[in-house]
């Protein structure tokens, strides 16, 4: 009798086992890491799409940057200096235009702009599925057609920085004439 109740002890025991691995794979595969096929598709724009935004006209060579920025954005934030070392670079140039794309009001985005000493004259307030990007801040490079040529998503490092600066024809902040 001993031996009965302990093979029924260890077997209950073991069935308490393989159910909460049941349990816990259930709930892994569909909470926690579902299908591919049941994600909502990421909507970012393409290399050579046209801006869904209003681009100013350009002539043959100029190329315009659009910050895709949120004033709520930490990451915006982090890049903050950055963005004033563009925005410093290029006010003397003719052939880059700056232009930033915010979902708040345009009177918000501009004391956002200020806060952080970014000096941007071309603010448009946009909702942000208007903008095929999947976050703040992104970055948009359009050629002078108002196609995208290159984008960069996220807090930039120090190498898609560099990139960056050479995409718009500098080699560096300080030596971008």
């Amino acid at each position: 009798m001993k031996n009965l109740g302990r093979i029924l002890e260890i077997t209950a025991n073991v069935a308490i086992i393989l159910a909460a691995v049941a349990v816990v794979t259930v709930a892994y595969r569909e909470h926690l890491h579902p299908p591919i096929q049941t994600r909502a598709p990421i909507n970012d724009i393409s290399l050579g799409a046209p801006a869904p935004f209003s681009v100013p006209s350009a002539v043959a060579d100029q190329k315009t940057l659009a910050l895709v920025l949120n004033t709520h954005c930490h990451f915006c934030d982090e890049s903050s200096l950055f963005y004033r070392r563009l925005s410093n670079a290029l006010a003397p140039r003719k052939n880059v235009h700056l232009i930033a794309l915010f979902p708040q009001p345009e009177d918000e985005a501009r004391t956002y702009l200020k806060q952080k000493q970014i000096q941007i004259s071309d603010v448009q307030q946009h909702a942000l599925t208007s903008i095929p990007v999947v976050g703040t801040p992104t970055l948009l490079l359009l050629d002078s057609s108002g196609k995208v040529v290159q984008k960069w998503r996220g807090r930039l490092g120090p190498t898609e920085e560099e990139t960056v600066w050479q995409s718009l024809g500098c080699r560096s902040p300080e030596n971008c004439s």
